[in-house]
C-alpha cells in the first residue's frame, strides 16, 4: 500500500513536471518573443489595446472551451463519455465564437478593416476548439502528449511572428500557434472525431452540464480579464500595458493552473475516495505557505525579466510588482481548489465562487481605480483575490465535511 501510494506520488509529480514544461514552454513564446515583438512592431498603446482585444475574446473562447473539456472529465468519472455530442455542441458554439469575434473587432477596435476583423474571428474559433482538444490527454492521463501538444502551440506562436512580419496583421502570430496545436490533436488524436451517433437527451444533458460550468468559468475569466477591460476604458491603453508587465509572472504562474489542474482533474476523476477534512486542512497549509513564498519569489523575479524585455516600461510597472504578483498568486490557489471542488462538490460551489469573486471585484476595484489609479486598483484586486481564495478554502471545508458526516 505504502509503496504503491508512494508511485502514486511519483506519477502525479512527473506528470505535473510533464504538463508544466510544455505550458511554461507554450508562454514562454508569448511573452519572451510574440508580446515583446508586438511591442517592438506596433508600440505600447497598441499593444495595449491588442492585449485589450484578447482579453474579450478569452471571456467566451477560453471559459467555452475549458468548460466543455471540464464537462466531459465529470462526465467521464460517471462512465464513458463519447465524442460526439460534445463535438455537436462545440461545433454550435464555434458558430457563436465566430460572432463573437467580428462583434469585438468592431467594437473595440471602429478602426478595424475586414481582415482584421475576419482574422479575430478566425482566432476566436481556433482557441475555443484548442482549449477544448487538450482534454484528449488529460482523459487518457498522457501527459507526455500533452507537453508535445503544447510544444507545437509553441511553435506555432513563434512561426506566426514571421507572418505578422511580412503582413502587419497581428492575430496571425497567434491563429498560427492554435492552429499548430489543433492540428496536432487531430493527428495523434480521437477526442475532434465523432464516436457514433448522440442522442437528443445525451447532447441536452452534456449542453446543460457545460453551460453551468461555462456560467463559472466566464465569470473568473470575465474578472481575470477585465483587469485589462477596466484599465482600457477607465485610464489608457499605456495603463493597460504596464499592468500587463507589472503581473506578467504572476498571470502566467495563474495560467498554470491549466497545467497542473489538468493534472489534478484527469486523477481526481478515477479517484473512487471522497474528500476529508485532513486533505482540506493539508490543502490549506499549502497554500498559506505557498501565498507569501511564491508573491516573494515573483516579485524579485520581476525586478530580473521586466528589464530585459521592457526597459523603457520598467519604471512604471516597478511599484506595482508586490501587489500585481500576490493577487495572481491567490488566484491559482483558489483555481485548484475550485477544481477540487467541481469534483467532489456540487458544480454550483464553483458558480458560488466566481459569483461572489465578480461582486467583489465591482464593489473593491472600480472604486479603487477613482481613489489611487493603476496603483489603487492593484491594491484592490490583491484583496479580492484573497476573499475568493478565503471562500473557495470555506466550501471546500463544507464539502469534506459533508463527506465525512455522511461516510
Amino acid at each position: 500500500m505504502g509503496v504503491r501510494a508512494t508511485n502514486s506520488k511519483k506519477k502525479i509529480f512527473s506528470d505535473s513536471a510533464l504538463g508544466l514544461l510544455g505550458l511554461s514552454a507554450m508562454h514562454a513564446a508569448l511573452q519572451i518573443a510574440v508580446y515583446p515583438f508586438l511591442q517592438r512592431r506596433f508600440g505600447e498603446s497598441e499593444l495595449g489595446n491588442i492585449l485589450y482585444l484578447i482579453s474579450l475574446m478569452n471571456v467566451f473562447c477560453v471559459s467555452m472551451g475549458v468548460s466543455l473539456g471540464y464537462a466531459r472529465i465529470k462526465t467521464s468519472a460517471d462512465g464513458k463519455a463519447q465524442s460526439t455530442a460534445y463535438l455537436v455542441l462545440l461545433g454550435a458554439v464555434s458558430i457563436a465564437a465566430i460572432a463573437v469575434g467580428a462583434a469585438i473587432s468592431r467594437l473595440g477596435t471602429p478602426e478595424a478593416d475586414a481582415w482584421d476583423t475576419a482574422l479575430l474571428s478566425v482566432l476566436s474559433v481556433l482557441t475555443l476548439i484548442r482549449y477544448y482538444a487538450d482534454v484528449e490527454y488529460k482523459l487518457t492521463l498522457n501527459f507526455g502528449g500533452l507537453c508535445k501538444y503544447y510544444l507545437m502551440i509553441a511553435l506555432g506562436y513563434l512561426f506566426g511572428i514571421l507572418l505578422t512580419l511580412v503582413t502587419s496583421r497581428w492575430a496571425l502570430s497567434l491563429i498560427c500557434g492554435e492552429a499548430f496545436g489543433i492540428a496536432y490533436a487531430l493527428a495523434r488524436g480521437r477526442v475532434l472525431f465523432a464516436d457514433g451517433r448522440a442522442n437528443a437527451s445525451e447532447i441536452a444533458h452534456v449542453t446543460r452540464l457545460t453551460l453551468v460550468i461555462f456560467t463559472s468559468e466566464a465569470l473568473s475569466s470575465l474578472i481575470f480579464n477585465s483587469d485589462r477591460i477596466i484599465l482600457k476604458l477607465l485610464i489608457s491603453s499605456s495603463a493597460v500595458t504596464l499592468y500587463y508587465l507589472a503581473s506578467l509572472l504572476g498571470k502566467t504562474v495563474a495560467l498554470l493552473t491549466v497545467s497542473f489542474g489538468g493534472v489534478l482533474i484527469g486523477y481526481l476523476a478515477r479517484f473512487e475516495g471522497t474528500l476529508t477534512p485532513r486533505a482540506m486542512r493539508r490543502i490549506t497549509y499549502v497554500c498559506a505557505l505557498g501565498l507569501p513564498v511564491g508573491t516573494l519569489a515573483l516579485t524579485a523575479a520581476s525586478y530580473v525579466f521586466v528589464p530585459l524585455l521592457y526597459p523603457d516600461q520598467l519604471k512604471g510597472a516597478r511599484p506595482l510588482f508586490l501587489w500585481a504578483n500576490g493577487a495572481q498568486v491567490a488566484y491559482f490557489f483558489a483555481n485548484v481548489i475550485t477544481l477540487v471542488l467541481l469534483r467532489f462538490g456540487k458544480p454550483r460551489y464553483q458558480l458560488y465562487v466566481n459569483v461572489s469573486y465578480a461582486a467583489l471585484f465591482v464593489l473593491i476595484c472600480i472604486p479603487s481605480i477613482k481613489r489611487g489609479g493603476l496603483y489603487g486598483f492593484c491594491t484592490g484586486l490583491a484583496a479580492v483575490c484573497l476573499v475568493r481564495l478565503a471562500i473557495a478554502v470555506s466550501l471546500g471545508f463544507f464539502t469534506a465535511a459533508k463527506h465525512h458526516s455522511n461516510g
